[in-house]
């Protein structure tokens, strides 16, 4: 699954890691130790849960700023439990979220089955606090359609995408991975390079504010386009709530959680492949 919202998380940790004040010759306290970044996503996909040490404004001066890399500030030593009110989940490991950035997130160490439209509490202990929060996570939802058009532009395939409005999403996100053979500079050899075909990823990403589309009979539709040399496609619709929406959006810098800056949300993300070339 794409981890799709890294680059959110990312710019987020920035705004997170450091406490502002009304005066830079004294940054003060901070109120609370920790960021935590909670996106709970529906069936058994792996979570990824983060937390950071939330710095005070002086450390903006120091030699190495921690929001230069987010991955400074991870903390390490959380513990992390989550509930149903029956079922405590409360075995994580560190993972990386990938292998670029090594920027490092907390997993569930055994299978977690989150489902829609159910309440679940968190409680993490971190730098010496507790941190709580509650949360009734998103709907269910599916694709309903993935429909090839015919005409527009000659470099470019489109296909109309539907799926079925999700109960309790404030956005969504609708992305596709396209992929084909081209003839791309793979080394070189004697002063000349060597030429290659290799198979080739692209991804396209859209924001889709909920207020924004016209909903009828329950589905939403959107029309996307991927190169014509593209032999299959991969395409994810993904629906997010509110305090998604009030955090990375609306700039809240606290939703759903206590003792900590950042937000308790929920998700869901479904998927479809087309394959349309042999």
């Amino acid at each position: 699954m794409i981890k799709n919202y890294l680059l959110l998380c990312t710019a987020c940790c920035s705004l997170l890691l450091l406490q502002s004040c009304e005066s830079l010759n004294d940054p003060g306290e901070i109120e609370f130790k920790n960021s935590i970044l909670f996106n709970l996503r529906t069936g058994n996909m792996p979570q990824q849960l983060f937390v950071y040490n939330t710095y005070p404004l002086s450390y903006s001066f120091s030699d190495s700023p921690p929001f230069i890399n987010p991955d400074e500030a991870f903390a390490g030593n959380a513990k992390i439990t989550i509930t149903d009110g029956k079922n405590i989940y409360n075995k994580f490991k560190l993972t990386y979220t990938d292998t670029i950035t090594k920027n490092r997130c907390y997993t569930n160490a055994d299978e977690i089955f989150i489902y829609p439209n159910k309440e679940y509490s968190i409680e993490v202990e971190s730098n010496g606090q507790l941190i709580n929060g509650k949360i009734i996570t998103i709907g269910d939802f599916e694709i309903s359609d993935i429909k090839k058009i015919e005409g527009g532009d000659k470099d470019r395939l489109y296909f109309d995408v539907s799926w079925y409005k999700c109960s309790g999403a404030k956005y969504y996100k609708l992305i596709s991975n396209y992929f084909y053979m081209d003839s791309v500079i793979t080394g070189s050899k004697d002063g000349k390079f060597v030429w290659d075909f290799v198979n080739i990823k692209r991804v396209n990403s859209f924001y889709i504010e909920i207020d924004t589309l016209t909903v009828s009979d329950n589905k939403i539709s959107r029309t996307l386009s991927i190169s014509l040399k593209s032999d299959s496609l991969i395409v994810y619709v993904e629906a997010y709530d509110f305090s998604s929406y009030n955090h990375y959006y609306k700039g809240i810098k606290k939703v759903g959680i206590e003792n900590a800056y950042g937000y308790l949300g929920s998700s869901t993300i479904k998927s479809s492949k087309v394959i349309f070339k042999n």
